[in-house]
């Protein structure tokens, strides 16, 4: 395991590449939210735009990727 103080790092500096890389972003989500290492977005724009969101984010930082699962859906899960 890392230290206790790893994750809260881990946090700040992805609130700080969020806010970063959404500057530069020309098509935004409706709703983004963030839970350590978990996203929830409401994107109205399309597949096609959401890949070139994800590529913006890509490209900000080269040691850091991030992954996206796609679930098209009407209704969605809550985890309690």
């Amino acid at each position: 395991m890392g230290r206790d103080w790893a994750p809260h790092y881990a946090d700040i500096y992805i609130a700080k590449v969020e806010k970063e890389v959404l500057l530069k972003c020309p098509f935004k989500p409706r709703v983004c939210y963030r839970y350590l290492n978990y996203a929830l977005i409401i994107w109205p724009h399309g597949t096609e735009r959401f890949s070139a969101f994800l590529n913006i984010f890509n490209a900000h930082e080269p040691f850091t990727k991030f992954i996206f699962h796609l679930r098209i859906s009407s209704s969605f899960s809550i985890l309690v």
